[in-house]
């Protein structure tokens, strides 16, 4: 068992926490700027601690590289679960981590490594480096199997283990839950869960720059395939936000922006930092998440999306669940949403997104009414605002 103070000597060492620019708003290439961050180190200092090791996160996507997350100062792996033969198989047996894990799919170690990576010296940390994660491979079969129906199944074979689910798929321009999936996540409010307190649920709000939830008159566009093909739609609808227990995150920049890819609009909780394009002396510039990856060096410095900000507020989620171990899933989500900072960017006419017109031309256009109330247009695009691990 390592000391706080040990793990924190082993930390400044660590020249890939530099460029962690999320968890402490600094980074080798902006040396007097701030940058955005949910101030895990200050959490960390302030509480002499990394989060709660009984905590566990569960997280559904394409797998995780389990052995990135044990080393010599801990083992953040509560276990994993998978399908295979259309059973759900849940193990803490790490000789059978190939279940979990294909090398051709990256994208789960990198948000586990976003939320829980443990303390290092020389590889990325998690938000929250001292709780547990648990990964859920989705079933394969010439492409991920991602349904409500196995959703039920994993938060089922789950529901008195985990504290926290974290979420990265969705659909457009409708993703409605339906009723056994809604009466599952309310049932899970305030009672059920690893504590008996509940399950908080996390959404990524997706990367199409269009909204969750509209009714309007402008066809607006949600994607565009390899061919050119758009696909557009005058509406959208997300019912998500209906409990108390999901978040929806939205995803801001570096510089406390909406990031140009975030979907928006109502039903969206919270935002937090993830990956963008800045301008710098005229030319493109790129920053990333620094994170665990499951490639050849074990990290990255460009992880992206609504998936990076899902994790990371995920993570910080659990760092405020550290500190009041008696809230419920849906006080959770009050307090993370209570406490949410607002001192992001208000140049809402920047933020437009591509419109689709009847003489097949695409027009980037504000879809919103200017004249709304300041606070009701910034909710639009950051909900309540950008989580702090500093509620408490």
């Amino acid at each position: 068992m390592h000391s706080f103070d040990a793990l924190m000597n082993a930390l400044r060492n660590n020249l890939l926490h530099d460029h962690q620019w999320h968890l402490h708003g600094k980074h080798p290439s902006f040396a007097t700027r701030s940058l955005c961050s949910v101030h895990a180190d200050k959490f960390w200092n302030d509480n002499r601690r990394f989060g709660d090791s009984s905590i566990v996160i569960a997280v559904a996507d394409d797998g995780c590289m389990i052995d990135n997350f044990s080393n010599e100062y801990s083992d953040n792996i509560e276990g994993f679960a998978y399908i295979e033969n259309g059973k759900l198989n849940l193990t803490k047996d790490k000789s059978k981590k190939n279940k979990i894990f294909s090398s051709k799919f990256k994208h789960g170690t990198a948000i586990c490594g976003l939320i829980a990576a443990p303390i290092s010296s020389v590889l990325p940390v998690g938000v929250a480096p001292g709780v547990k994660i648990l990964p859920i491979r989705w079933p394969y079969d010439n492409g991920f199997i991602i349904n409500q129906l196995g959703f039920q199944q994993f938060v089922m074979a789950l529901s008195d283990k985990i504290d926290i689910f974290v979420n990265t798929w969705s659909k457009l321009p409708d993703f409605i839950l339906n009723k056994e999936s809604v009466e599952m996540i309310s049932s899970f409010s305030s009672k059920g869960g690893r504590r008996g307190k509940g399950i908080l649920f996390l959404w990524a709000a997706g990367n199409s720059n269009c909204p969750i939830n509209y009714a309007g008159e402008q066809k607006i566009v949600y994607s565009c395939d390899a061919n050119n093909k758009i696909s557009y739609s005058s509406s959208f609808s997300n019912n998500l936000n209906a409990h108390d227990n999901v978040l929806v995150i939205s995803a801001i920049n570096s510089f406390f922006e909406k990031a140009s890819y975030s979907c928006f609009g109502p039903g969206v909780d919270l935002c937090a930092p993830s990956n963008d394009l800045y301008l710098s002396e005229g030319e493109n510039k790129y920053l990333g998440l620094t994170t665990l990856s499951a490639d050849l060096n074990n990290f990255t410095y460009n992880f992206k999306g609504t998936s990076g900000a899902c994790a990371i507020a995920a993570g910080v989620a659990a760092l405020n669940l550290s500190v009041s171990m008696d809230q419920t899933a849906n006080q959770l989500a009050y307090n993370l949403k209570l406490n949410a900072l607002r001192d992001l960017d208000r140049k809402y006419e920047k933020y437009k997104c591509d419109v689709f017109y009847d003489n097949h031309k695409v027009k980037r256009e504000f879809i919103f009414d200017l004249e709304k109330q300041d606070d009701e247009i910034f909710e639009l695009f950051y909900g309540c605002g950008r989580i702090n691990s500093l509620c408490f």
